[in-house]
């Protein structure tokens, strides 16, 4: 089974691989199938893994997922196409487009998100000509009866629940998956904290992160914020952390029952839920329009005192350096992309392996086409980096460290010029490659389902590495990855 990965950090790098390879079986890898990626919001992604794989895909519901994915599509144009609209208004006048617009969409979103939450079941239950694939129906234990002397075991088997209740049980509504996803990302960041080692990239444990809304993307504040605005934050966080330990308790004492007795306690809990969740979204757009309000904060700059020639020199190379890694980002997205058109067919084994090699070939050799093309302007920046460098240690010679007195050395200031840089690096992935994940959390006047639409649709854009499957024992809780 193939979980999805985790929603990054806003404005944070996108890692290139996660973790280990994938479990083999029989001395063969098992490796996500490609067309996974275009599902990596939905909460149909493990039991869909699952079923192909395993080749127990039915062409009926194989044509169903086509046209809800077909649907999902389209409804992202138009959603897109209204916000370039809107944004050519004034502030106020744009969010009332949105908003006009938001209940435009509100009974075709309303229908998307059914059609999504009937997929999800029929794959989890099956039915006639139809496997299953029901992660609770996989497992020998429960959390009422597992016994262990270790707590680390204990959390393990609490986090693997809680994630799976995102994913495979009835009765949720999406608002309501979405904060189960959140809890199981913060209880594997404080398992992970437990382990030795570094801790794996795109956790949740940032301490000054936030998870904001649609529910699992995750925002720093900004410093200094007006003391009105930091109350409505603080007030949104703690009744969001209330409404996810209600959630969390029922999930926990409802494992041991049966599969109606837990739909049953599913439901009553949205049903009791459903108004505070709506006055959380209430108050996140409160708090979108505080944010929208600030100050732009100025831009990042380099250490003082060094020559104007040289800073001009260092902008203009990194800016150049910064063009040329998006164009590449873009280059080997819309190759994934292209790679995936077609690839829905006959869920076979073969053809599964036929589409992951046919796609690891178009993005090496989109990379290698990108990097041949692109020749004369990587060895400009390889040689305009070691002039950079070189002008450095000629500045350093006769410079004193403001913070030690003595005198610095070109590492040190080399430092420091880093660290500017990557400030300039995240203003520009926010720009470029967060785009649609930044419009769906903080542009006000859109609606929750929307921006769950959006944020999705985001996810997908920025072409997250699959993780591996896990190998589930019906004996033990899974191991954490």
């Amino acid at each position: 089974m193939f979980f999805p990965p985790t929603a990054p950090l806003y404005g944070a790098p996108i890692i290139e691989r996660i973790g280990a390879p994938g479990p083999t079986i029989n001395g063969e890898r098992i490796v996500p199938p490609e067309m996974l990626a275009d599902f990596v919001s939905e909460n149909i992604y493990p039991a869909l893994s699952t079923l192909l794989v395993e080749d127990a895909l039915s062409k009926r519901l194989l044509a169903r997922i086509q046209a809800y994915q077909a649907t999902r599509t389209a409804l992202v144009n138009e959603l897109s196409e209204q916000i370039r609209l809107a944004a050519a208004a004034d502030p106020a006048a744009g969010e009332n487009t949105l908003r006009a617009f938001a209940s435009q969409q509100a009974p075709r979103l309303a229908a998307l998100e059914q059609e999504a939450e009937q997929i999800r079941r029929e794959l989890v239950g099956g039915g006639l000509f139809q496997a299953r694939a029901d992660w609770f129906e996989l497992r020998s234990w429960n959390l009422a009866t597992l016994r262990s002397n270790r707590a680390t075991t204990l959390a393990n088997a609490e986090y693997q629940v809680i994630r799976a209740a995102a994913f495979f049980a009835d009765g949720f509504s999406s608002g309501q998956r979405g904060l189960l996803r959140e809890i199981a990302m913060a209880q594997r960041d404080r398992l992970q904290a437990n382990r030795p080692g570094p801790p794996p990239p795109g956790g949740a444990s940032d301490p000054l992160a936030m998870f904001f809304s649609p529910e699992t993307s995750r925002l720093r504040l900004p410093p200094n914020l007006p003391s009105e605005l930091a109350a409505t934050i603080g007030i949104y966080n703690h009744d969001k952390d209330e409404a996810k330990a209600e959630l969390r308790d029922v999930v926990v004492s409802q494992d041991r029952p049966d599969h109606s007795t837990r739909t049953r306690a599913f439901t009553a809990l949205a049903e009791r839920q459903a108004p505070r969740l709506a006055a959380l979204d209430a108050r996140a757009e409160d708090i979108r329009r505080g944010l929208a309000a600030l100050p732009k904060p100025p831009p990042p700059a380099y250490p003082s005192g060094l020559p104007p020639e040289f800073l001009a020199q260092l902008d203009a190379y990194r800016r150049d350096k910064a063009a040329l890694d998006r164009e590449h980002f873009k280059r080997v997205t819309q190759a994934r992309q292209l790679a995936r058109v077609g690839n829905w067919g006959p869920p076979t084994v073969e053809r599964i392996r036929q589409q992951d090699a046919a796609t690891t070939e178009a993005l090496n050799q989109a990379a290698k086409d990108f990097r041949q093309e692109n020749a004369e302007r990587y060895a400009d920046l390889e040689q305009r980096s070691v002039k950079l460098r070189a002008s450095l240690d000629a500045i350093t010679a006769d410079r004193i460290d403001p913070t030690t007195g003595r005198p610095m050395e070109s590492v040190s200031l080399l430092r420091m010029i880093t660290a500017t840089n990557q400030e300039f690096d995240k203003l520009g992935r926010e720009e470029a490659i967060y785009h649609d994940y930044r419009i769906a959390m903080l542009l006000p006047g859109l609606s929750p389902k929307q921006r769950r639409l959006l944020f999705g649709a985001a996810l997908v854009g920025l072409a997250q590495p699959l993780p591996p499957a896990e190998i589930i024992d019906p004996r033990f809780p899974p191991m954490l990855n």
